[in-house]
């Protein structure tokens, strides 16, 4: 449902779970021969992090141990729900991401860098 984008507002789908147990193996078997990309982890230090999302070959992000943080925080609960995000563009012009299903997995909530990075 998530990766056919059938239901508005929900982009995204996340295994949370303790430490090795099989989470990006089990995205890795599911998605097993389609276009798929992974995800840069940004910590808000990292300006041009949406730009390997934007190939229109892939079909599905795959987003490991996330790191979201007070600075981008409202980019990503547009991302997540399927909106389109302005990516800038390394020695290029800015360009549009359009609606890709997000896959994630993480060992801990993703709110837990905004607290750490907003109580600093």
């Amino acid at each position: 449902m998530i990766a056919d984008k059938e239901l508005p507002k929900v982009n995204a789908f996340i295994l949370h779970g303790p430490t090795n147990c099989f989470k990006s193996t089990i995205f890795r078997l599911l998605f097993d021969g389609l276009n798929i990309t992974p995800m840069t982890r940004t910590a808000g230090n990292n300006n041009f992090y949406l730009q390997s999302c934007l190939n229109e070959d892939y079909i599905i992000i795959i987003w490991e141990e996330p790191m979201l943080t007070m600075a981008d925080i409202n980019e990503w609960k547009l991302l997540l729900e399927g909106a389109p995000v302005k990516a800038s563009i390394k020695n290029g012009p800015d360009s549009l991401l359009t609606r890709t299903p997000f896959f994630i997995t993480t060992n801990h909530s993703l709110s837990k860098w905004i607290s750490i990075f907003h109580n600093n």
